[in-house]
């Protein structure tokens, strides 16, 4: 056989290969039963088959989310997503790769050289008191970006809590009653050292808005102005309505780029200055809002396990810190942290694993939930999504559920509307925390300083908050937010509850 026949015959085996691969793909694409319906690992609904109008069949509509269904229920997608990741680790970790559409951040103000002075900033308002968006500052371009981005945000949030139900469900039966004494001892185990060597952020590879190292992942902020100046807008408005009734809170809470990355460093991978970004916001705040600065005594820490490595959100050791700063806003005595009971859930994995495309990486970084039990009780009642209430206990054991989902054991996760009744507190007062899925964390250390603690997770609430803190006589409303979710999409949740 001459070199020829050989060609030929090679040419040929490739042409048969890649018929069979074609032809097979096509025929399992067209096995209906075999697609999936929901990503465990993305923790979210996939599309469903669109069914056909005149008018979307017309403006083509149809078709673009016929083709987005196709692809998003795949069959065996997740398996082929973890296969292109793993072809991808071949490669090896390349310095600064960027994959995504690259986002422009605005440029922070800083703080007294802008046009308008702290508390000054005009509300605008229609008759009936709703609130306008200031469109002169951003462009339709800018004003865009900014959407997308707020969307992406508040999706990885909702990724938290779609399935909350159905992660309940799977835990055994004796979990869904509150049982306060029914608590796993801290084995007192030593903590290995968490520091974040310099290096290795410095050979870091980035996933679109997610950088990741050896060490663990970071999301990258990007500043929006007008983001900043409608949410300022509107947490003085809700201040106003609220003045001579309750004490208004605001906290920003920082996320781990903020923390662990240096100034150097953030600027180099494309990453807003959070310290700069929230003394701007603060700074628009008037003096009817108590703003609680706690990214200094946060970053002071940071030698320790304060955020996730595999994950958005921080740690109840975070949050500790942050909640050590309202206390010292607010006026009162923090508990110390050795007061309360910890309990530890291995094995949690969070959202970097799926928004990396199940990184290696990530994986290796697998984390440890640290959670502190409230001294005065351990029950709360929380309304569902469809209107149902449920007992359920304010640090609720997760050992059983999936590994991207322990991060549900604060507050029963990301629901409308929660109550908790603390009869052994000392204190009278009432309050109600606003939040995403950052102010869980925190709401554990709240517990002992008030008689009830109401929760609002503004993308669910469908009442009016003003109502809420005036029929409940609710005296400090705290306001919790992290750096991601000071966008315009979010900022317009806030103002729809107001």
């Amino acid at each position: 056989m001459n070199n020829n026949e050989r060609k030929h015959i090679y040419y040929r085996i490739k042409i048969v290969v890649f018929v069979v691969i074609l032809f097979g793909g096509m025929i399992l694409g067209a096995i209906y039963t075999l697609r999936p319906k929901y990503s465990d690992i993305e923790k979210r609904e996939l599309q469903n088959l669109p069914k056909p109008e005149f008018s979307t069949v017309w403006d083509g509509q149809y078709f673009s989310t016929l083709t987005t269904w196709y692809a998003d229920t795949y069959p065996f997608r997740e398996e082929l997503i973890k296969a292109d990741g793993v072809l991808d680790d071949l490669y090896g970790i390349q310095t600064e790769q960027i994959t995504g559409s690259a986002v422009v951040a605005d440029e922070i103000p800083e703080v007294g050289n802008e046009e308008v002075a702290q508390g000054d900033m005009d509300l605008t308002f229609e008759e009936e008191g709703d609130f306008v968006w200031d469109e002169v500052e951003v462009d339709e371009t800018s004003k865009n970006d900014d959407l997308e981005d707020a969307q992406k945000d508040t999706d990885i949030h909702v990724e938290d809590t779609t399935t909350e139900d159905a992660e309940f469900a799977e835990v055994d039966e004796q979990n869904t009653t509150v049982d306060d004494n029914n608590i796993a001892k801290d084995k007192g185990e030593k903590e290995e050292p968490v520091s974040v060597s310099k290096k290795d952020i410095n050979n870091g590879q980035t996933f679109g808005s997610i950088y990741v190292t050896k060490e663990r992942s970071f999301s990258l902020y990007y500043f929006s102005l007008s983001a900043a100046d409608n949410y300022a807008k509107t947490i003085n408005k809700i201040a106003k309505k609220l003045d001579g009734v309750a004490n208004v809170y605001d906290l920003l809470a920082p996320t781990s780029v903020g923390i662990y990355v240096d100034e150097e460093k953030s600027k180099m991978i494309g990453s807003s200055d959070q310290k700069a970004a929230f003394d701007y916001i603060y700074s628009k705040l008037s003096k009817k809002v108590k703003a609680v600065d706690a990214i200094d005594n946060i970053k002071s820490h940071n030698k320790e396990y304060l955020y996730f490595k595999t994950d958005h959100h921080w740690t109840a050791l975070g949050a500790y810190y942050a909640y050590e700063k309202f206390c010292e806003t607010k006026g009162i005595k923090p508990n110390p942290l050795s007061s309360f009971e910890k309990r530890e859930y291995t094995g949690f994995l969070g959202a970097y694993y799926a928004a990396t495309d199940q990184s290696k990486l990530v994986k290796k970084n697998i984390d440890t939930i640290e959670a502190y039990v409230p001294m005065g009780t351990n029950s709360m009642v929380y309304t569902d999504k469809q209107g149902v209430e449920h007992n359920w206990p304010i640090v609720n054991d997760v050992s059983k559920y999936k590994e991207n989902s322990k991060y549900s054991t604060f507050v029963a996760g990301d629901n409308p509307y929660s109550v908790i009744t603390n009869k052994n507190s000392k204190s009278k007062e009432t309050c109600v925390v606003i939040k995403e899925s950052y102010g869980n964390a925190m709401i554990p250390f709240l517990v002992d300083h008030y008689r009830k603690i109401y929760i609002v997770d503004y993308r669910y609430y469908k009442g009016s908050l003003t109502s809420l803190v005036k029929k409940k006589k609710i005296n400090d409303v705290i306001f919790v937010n992290n750096a991601e979710a000071i966008n315009n999409t979010v900022v317009s949740l806030i103002d729809k509850i107001k």
